[in-house]
């Protein structure tokens, strides 16, 4: 499950900003219809972000294995949390995805395609 939750915002959506994901409520996602809502994006606009099929199932995946993990946390609206049951920051998220490269969980290779990191 580790390799999941490393997996998954990385590969959620290029596009988006550091802040933007840690930003993302539970309710931001729409799995039927593959969108996130960013309601705290640059410029303080709200824009929704379509994502592909890949992304999708892994955001799916995550809310079914990881997420159910905090349900002790029932007042936390956030989508991705720290090992504390709180919002990840965008720094812990930054130091989170290089400590993956790092340990070769994601590979160097990675790059936006089609909307994914692969």
């Amino acid at each position: 499950m580790p390799r999941l939750r490393v997996r998954c915002p990385k590969k959620t959506v290029s596009g988006i900003q550091r802040t933007e994901m840690t930003n993302l409520d539970h309710a931001d996602y729409d799995p039927h219809a593959r969108i996130l809502h960013i309601r705290k994006g640059k410029g303080g606009k709200s824009r929704l972000v379509p994502i592909g099929q890949r992304a999708a199932a892994w955001l799916d995946r995550f809310l079914l294995d990881s997420r159910p993990l905090f349900h002790h946390v029932p007042s936390e609206s956030a989508l991705f949390l720290s090992g504390y049951g709180t919002r990840i920051s965008p720094a812990y998220l930054g130091n989170w995805v290089n400590r993956a490269f790092l340990n070769k969980t994601i590979s160097a290779m990675s790059k936006p395609v089609s909307g994914v990191f692969l």
